[in-house]
């Protein structure tokens, strides 16, 4: 994951999260939710780490 496609997927999770929090959903609700993405947030750093070591 580039610089832009970080900025872009962090600005994404955000608007998520103000959504859920807006319709009212409970804050568990939104943590369980919110973990869907986090894999891909951490699985985006670290194949980020993995390219820079096969280089």
């Amino acid at each position: 994951m580039n610089a832009l496609e970080q900025i872009r997927f962090e600005t994404l999770y955000i608007r998520h999260l103000r959504a859920l929090k807006l319709q009212g959903i409970s804050d568990k609700t939104i943590d369980s939710y919110a973990r869907v993405f986090r894999p891909r947030k951490i699985q985006g750093i670290y194949s980020d780490l993995f390219e820079v070591g096969q280089q």
